[in-house]
């Protein structure tokens, strides 16, 4: 398993560290310095220092010898995402960086020239509480448990705990431009990128000072505050991606990324089709990223929206049509929650579901597209279907219980019933009865 990653990129972390990629399992504290202590961005020299890091270069080393124990702890989450057919950071960034053959000495260390792509996250806020997130990434989490600390239990307030103890990221264009002769790709996480005024600012740095003409621009946002603005401002640049993180359709997102408005949440969808227009809709979605806009709905698989695909679909192969664009669906799966994996959910009735997509297969307007947006879009649907038809979860009773809890905690502080929302989900009780 080769990644090109860490011959190129680096992750900023919204504290200020530095990580290897945004995917990077146990990196909570960031890459350490020879002293042991986690680099920060204002540290001197701080970009080369993590780019030529032990850590950094023990790993080059694994990946070029395919050691898979000197990676795998790097790489699991992308390794789980794949094993469920799912495109990873990896394969992505394989595609971008296909071309390149970067030199690494001996030892794993390179030259700093080669550092070309940062994932930037500059800070938490945000203007969703999402179900499977957290205090880590939201600033609207953040505030919501601050107000009764007592009311919440396990994940989200050891984050809480967490981010009261680390500064801000303080990273500054200069940072990047000064340094960084060529750079050629950046990606803005949050948080939600839109809604972060130093994210704005960066934006508008690039374009002013003429970088963005040269920069492949990409963005994770949740669409709410995807102005006719923002718009015009991407449009500066080379190219890039949107993901569109949208979870389901109305009130069921609005659950499930809580504060959400689906009002909104269409609204930002249809300015950013603007970018699409599928009079393009001749070049592949590769070409597309290389030198203008590609546009992926990117909903995060939970066991909430598990058995909502069928109308999940309906309403997007509509909307495209509506808005005479051309986007991939594809397909984000939860990190670090099992309690929430779509697997937990009793297999007979993920089965049914599939049954129900199979009437859609190749049936969507979406999938028949003659480009190959249309073969892509039909190769990721085949691969949700695979996806849902997963064994069920071993620990799956001690799962149910888990999810089960939290949905009571949900109900309790947010006046949500999940059953109102997701009445599908009726299933886990009969799970739950059948474990009694």
């Amino acid at each position: 398993m080769f990644c090109k990653i860490p011959f190129h990129g680096l992750n900023l972390r919204n504290d200020g560290t530095i990580r290897t990629c945004c995917s990077s399992i146990g990196q909570m504290q960031g890459i350490l310095n020879d002293d042991n202590k986690p680099i920060n961005i204002t540290d001197s020299d701080s970009l080369n220092t993590a780019f030529n890091s032990k850590e950094l270069k023990s790993l080059r080393i694994a990946m070029l010898k395919n050691d898979e124990e000197g990676y795998k702890n790097h790489c699991k989450h992308c390794i789980h995402q794949e094993s469920l057919g799912i495109n990873s950071v990896r394969t992505k960034h394989n595609k971008f960086y296909r071309d390149s053959n970067p030199l690494v000495n001996d030892d794993g260390s390179m030259d700093a020239d080669n550092l070309k792509m940062l994932d930037v996250r500059l800070d938490t806020v945000c203007d969703q509480a999402c179900i499977m997130c957290g205090p880590y990434s939201s600033t609207m989490w953040e505030k919501e448990i601050k107000k009764d600390i007592n009311k919440w239990s396990g994940k989200v307030v050891d984050e809480f705990n967490w981010v009261q103890k680390y500064n801000k990221n303080t990273l500054t264009p200069e940072h990047l431009f000064d340094k960084l002769p060529n750079l050629n790709q950046i990606e803005f996480r949050g948080g939600e990128p839109l809604v972060d005024k130093k994210v704005i600012q960066l934006i508008d740095y690039m374009i002013d000072k003429d970088y963005a003409k040269n920069i492949y621009l990409s963005l994770v946002t949740n669409t709410q505050s995807a102005s006719k603005d923002i718009v015009k401002k991407l449009k500066k640049f080379k190219g890039g991606i949107i993901r569109c993180s949208v979870d389901a359709i109305g009130k069921k997102n609005e659950y499930h990324r809580y504060h959400s408005k689906w009002n909104k949440i269409e609204q930002g969808l249809t300015n950013l089709s603007d970018l699409v227009p599928a009079k393009e809709d001749k070049l592949s979605t590769l070409e597309r990223f290389h030198d203008r806009w590609l546009l992926i709905i990117l909903p995060t698989m939970t066991t909430y929206n598990t058995l909502q695909w069928k109308e999940y679909f309906e309403y997007f192969d509509d909307f495209f049509e509506k808005n005479n664009m051309r986007a991939l669906i594809a397909l984000n799966s939860i990190k670090d929650r099992p309690e929430m994996f779509h697997t937990i959910v009793d297999y007979e009735a993920r089965i049914k579901h599939v049954q129900e997509l199979k009437d859609l297969q190749g049936k969507l307007k979406m999938h028949q597209w003659t480009d190959g947006f249309g073969q892509r879009n039909l190769s990721y649907f085949n691969k949700l279907m695979k996806a849902l038809s997963r064994p069920q979860e071993k620990n799956s009773t001690e799962l149910v219980e888990k999810f089960l809890k939290w949905c009571y905690t949900i109900e309790i502080n947010r006046e949500q019933k999940v059953y109102d929302y997701f009445p599908e989900l009726k299933i886990l009780e009969k799970q739950r009865a059948l474990y009694e």
